[in-house]
C-alpha cells in the first residue's frame, strides 16, 4: 500500500509540474502577443495624444511607448521565438526522452544495478572464502613451524651430544618414550641392551647371508651314531670400514674374534674334522692340532689341544666332547667371507639351530638318508622364515629378515 501511495504521489507531482510548465509557457505567449499589439499601436497613440495620466506617470508611459515603437517588435519576436523553442524542446523531450530513451535507460540501469549487486555479492563471497583459506593456511603454517622448531630443538640437542653421552642417555630416553619399567635391571630393555645394542655400532661386525648345509648319514655297526657333515658360509659385514660410509672408522683394521662351537662323539682319531677359512684361506683346523690318548684297544680316553685357539672338554660319563674354537682375525674391508666345514658323529635324532649374533638373511638345509623322514620342523613365527620341501627326506628353511640371537630353528627325524 505504501508503495502504491508513493507512486500516486509521484504521478501527481509530475502532473502538477506539467501544469505549471504549460501555464508559464502560455503567459509568455500572451505577453509576446500583447507586446506586439502595443508596438503596433504605439505610434498612433503618441501621434494622437492619447497617452493617459498626467505628470510623471504620463512621461513614463510615453517613454515605454517610444521604447516599444523602436524595439517592441524585437522584444515580441524574441519572446515568441523563446516560446516556440520551448515548445519544440518540450516536444523533443516528451517524444525522445519520455517515450524512447527514459525506459531504455531505466531498464539498463536496473540491469546494471542487479549485475553490480551480483558482482558485489560474488566478490564478497570470494573474499570471505579467500580469508578462510588464508586463515587455514596460516594456521597450518604456524603449526608446522612450531613442530619444526620443536623437532629442530630436539635434533639440535642430539647433534650437540657426543656418542658416549647419547649411549649413556639411552635408558632415560626409553623411560621417557615407553615408561618407568625400562629402569628395571631385569627388564626387557636391559636384556636387549646387553645382547643386541653392541651390534648397532658400525665397527662391530654382524653376519649376512648365513647358509648352513647339513647332511646326515647312517652309520654301520649298530651303535646308534650318525655321521654329521656341515658346511657353513656367511659374510662378516663391518660398516665402519666401508669407504662409502658417512662416518668411516679411522682405524686401519678391526680385531674380531671368529668363534665356532660344536659337540661330537670322538671314539677314533678321524672322528672329528673342523676347518675354518676366511676369504678361502684356511685360518684354523683341528687336524694335527689335537693330542689324542688311546688305550690298547684304540679307544679315545683323552684329548688335548695343541693350540690356544681350540678348547675341548669331555662330557661326563659319555663319549661326547665339546669343542670351542676362537680365532682372532683382522678386518680391513666391509665384507669378509667365512666358511666352516665340519665332519663329526652324533647320537641325537634332532637338531637345534642357534644364532649367537644378529644375522641378516639365513638359510638352513637338512638332508637325511633317503629312507628316513622328518618328525617335525619348527621356526619362529615372526622372523619371516619359510619352509621348503623338495623331497620327503630334505627340508630347507629360509628367511631374508634379521634373525636375532637365540633359537632360529629346530627339527627332529625318524630313522627307518
Amino acid at each position: 500500500m505504501a508503495q502504491e501511495a508513493l507512486i500516486k504521489m509521484e504521478e501527481a507531482m509530475t502532473a502538477n509540474k506539467t501544469k505549471i510548465w504549460k501555464s508559464d509557457r502560455m503567459k509568455l505567449l500572451y505577453g509576446g502577443i500583447i507586446i506586439m499589439l502595443l508596438t503596433a499601436s504605439s505610434d498612433y497613440i503618441l501621434k494622437e495624444g492619447l497617452v493617459p495620466g498626467s505628470g510623471t506617470i504620463k512621461e513614463l508611459i510615453s517613454w515605454l511607448l517610444n521604447l516599444l515603437s523602436n524595439n517592441g517588435y524585437s522584444f515580441g519576436y524574441a519572446i515568441l521565438t523563446l516560446v516556440a523553442i520551448a515548445f519544440v524542446a518540450k516536444l523533443v523531450w516528451d517524444y525522445v526522452w519520455e517515450d524512447r530513451v527514459k525506459d531504455f535507460f531505466n531498464q539498463h540501469m536496473n540491469r546494471f544495478d542487479k549485475d553490480l549487486d551480483k558482482v558485489n555479492k560474488e566478490t564478497l563471497s570470494a573474499l570471505t572464502d579467500t580469508r578462510i583459506k588464508i586463515n587455514t593456511m596460516l594456521s597450518d603454517h604456524i603449526a608446522k613451524t612450531n613442530k619444526f622448531l620443536t623437532e629442530n630443538e630436539l635434533m639440535l640437542a642430539i647433534s650437540r651430544c657426543d656418542q658416549k653421552q647419547l649411549i649413556d642417555s639411552l635408558r632415560e630416553i626409553h623411560v621417557k618414550a615407553y615408561g618407568d619399567h625400562c629402569k628395571s635391571e631385569k627388564g626387557l630393555y636391559e636384556s636387549t641392551n646387553r645382547v643386541i645394542s653392541k651390534y648397532l655400532r658400525a665397527n662391530v661386525p654382524h653376519r649376512s647371508n648365513h647358509n648352513q648345509d647339513i647332511v646326515i648319514e647312517a652309520c654301520e655297526g649298530g651303535e646308534g651314531y650318525v655321521k654329521w657333515t656341515e658346511d657353513t658360509f656367511y659374510e662378516l659385514h663391518t660398516i665402519a670400514v666401508d669407504p662409502d660410509y658417512k662416518t668411516p672408522t679411522d682405524a686401519p683394521k678391526i680385531d674380531h674374534p671368529l668363534t665356532y662351537n660344536t659337540s661330537a662323539i670322538y671314539k677314533k682319531l678321524d672322528d672329528l674334522k673342523i676347518v675354518m677359512k676366511v676369504d678361502d684361506k684356511e685360518v684354523i683346523t683341528t687336524e694335527d692340532n689335537l693330542d689324542v690318548d688311546v688305550d690298547d684297544s684304540g679307544k679315545v680316553i683323552g684329548i688335548k689341544s695343541k693350540i690356544d685357539e681350540i678348547q675341548i672338554e669331555k662330557v661326563d660319563n659319555s663319549d661326547e666332547w665339546v669343542i670351542k674354537i676362537k680365532k682372532d682375525i683382522d678386518i680391513t674391508k666391509p665384507k669378509v667371507k667365512v666358511s666352516i666345514h665340519e665332519e663329526s658323529y652324533i647320537k641325537e635324532d634332532f637338531f637345534v639351530v642357534r644364532r649367537d649374533v644378529p644375522t641378516c638373511s639365513s638359510t638352513v638345509s637338512v638332508t637325511l638318508p633317503s629312507h628316513w623322514s622328518f618328525e617335525y620342523i619348527t621356526i619362529p613365527p615372526d622372523q619371516g622364515w619359510e619352509i621348503i620341501q623338495s623331497v620327503p627326506y630334505k627340508r630347507k628353511a629360509t628367511t631374508t629378515d634379521w634373525v636375532l640371537p637365540g633359537i632360529a630353528m629346530a627339527c627332529a627325524w625318524r630313522r627307518a
